[in-house]
């Protein structure tokens, strides 16, 4: 085995890089000599590089890696021929393919797939798409609005109340139900979805007995601000008179409904969701917009300065309130009622 060792005695401080390049390194104008570069070689080419000199001596450079130690051409690992193992693996491999191909033949099975494909739930989506929204108006043989009146679907307790001008919306999933439509003092009907449209009217007959039962009407004041309740009324007999007509007999001439400058969208409201408020003003200022329950109770208050007659205000309901119908109030700078409507929550 060829062996040989790199030794550097002492090391030469000249600039390799300002050396002239040479096929193998670079030459030295110090010492009129070529400095090999056995840095860039491998053991087995430092060898062969020595092997063809004879008592030479060479000017070389090289890594501390390569010096004093023995560099030897490593022993190639000569590997066995194992004959007779090709000829039985030959053997082996040609009756295993006379093997599969005799069972290859015969009947062809169809293999099923077993896993049946995913179905999509569809439920969500066609009751979305099932969805729709029936809008009318309520009125008497007079073509009299008939506020508050309610309508919902018949058999269930989902339902909405028409607001003061008998106009409502109602959100179905199915065309064939029937809606309940009734007022106090007025006859119930049902009536299908199909037949309502915003051109015609739902009408209603008045009821042959109208008398209605213990009432409590809420009312508000306009020159002090505060509320004023109206104790219960009993046996109120009802002649040729609307419900709200009954009520507006009831209060004084001074506080009596005002044609609506409110708007509130949408309306029914769910609880603790939010609502638009559209008011329509004859003047910009200071404004105090109230929120009272059908108990008379103001649940929630907010002043506010409008530089524009018509003013939209976002409103945010609370989840704690309970359902039923509540009252919108906007007092001006002088805290006179200027304009008053209702909503629903569900």
């Amino acid at each position: 085995m060829q062996q040989l060792q790199l030794s550097i005695p002492e090391p030469c401080h000249q600039n390799w890089h300002k050396m002239t390049p040479t096929q193998q390194g670079r030459f030295c104008n110090a010492c009129a000599k070529e400095v090999i570069d056995f840095s860039t070689m491998s053991d087995n080419e430092v060898l062969n590089y020595f092997s063809s000199l004879k008592n030479e001596k060479v000017c070389g450079r090289a890594y501390p890696d390569q010096l004093d130690r023995a560099i030897t051409i490593p022993k190639e690992i000569k590997k066995r021929k194992f004959w007779y193992w090709n000829y039985a693996a030959m053997f082996f491999l040609f009756f295993s393919k006379m093997s599969i191909k005799a069972q290859a033949q015969g009947m062809i099975a169809v293999v099923k797939n077993t896993h049946e494909p995913k179905k999509i739930k569809t439920e969500n989506v066609l009751s979305a798409a099932m969805k729709k929204n029936i809008s009318g108006k309520i009125t008497n043989k007079d073509d009299n609005p008939v506020s508050f009146a309610s309508v919902k679907i018949a058999g269930t307790n989902t339902g909405v109340m028409a607001d003061i001008k008998g106009e409502f919306s109602i959100v179905i999933t199915n065309e064939n139900v029937l809606l309940e439509v009734s007022a106090a003092g007025f006859k119930t009907i049902e009536i299908f979805p199909a037949t309502i449209s915003p051109i015609h009217n739902i009408i209603l007959e008045k009821a042959a007995n109208t008398t209605l039962d213990t009432l409590m009407v809420v009312s508000y004041g306009t020159t002090t601000g505060r509320i004023m309740m109206i104790g219960a009324v009993t046996s109120v007999q009802k002649e040729n008179k609307s419900f709200m007509d009954t009520i507006k007999s009831l209060l004084p001439e001074s506080i009596s409904f005002k044609s609506a400058a409110v708007n509130i969208y949408p309306n029914p409201v769910q609880r603790g969701n939010s609502f638009t408020l559209s008011l329509k003003l004859k003047q910009t200022g200071n404004y105090n917009i109230q929120i009272v329950n059908a108990a008379g109770q103001i649940v929630l208050q907010k002043q506010t300065n409008t530089t524009f007659k018509e003013y939209i205000e976002h409103m945010q309901t609370d989840s704690k309130w309970s359902g039923g119908i509540y009252f919108i109030r906007v007092f001006d700078a002088t805290n006179k009622l200027i304009s008053t409507n209702n909503f629903i929550i569900q």
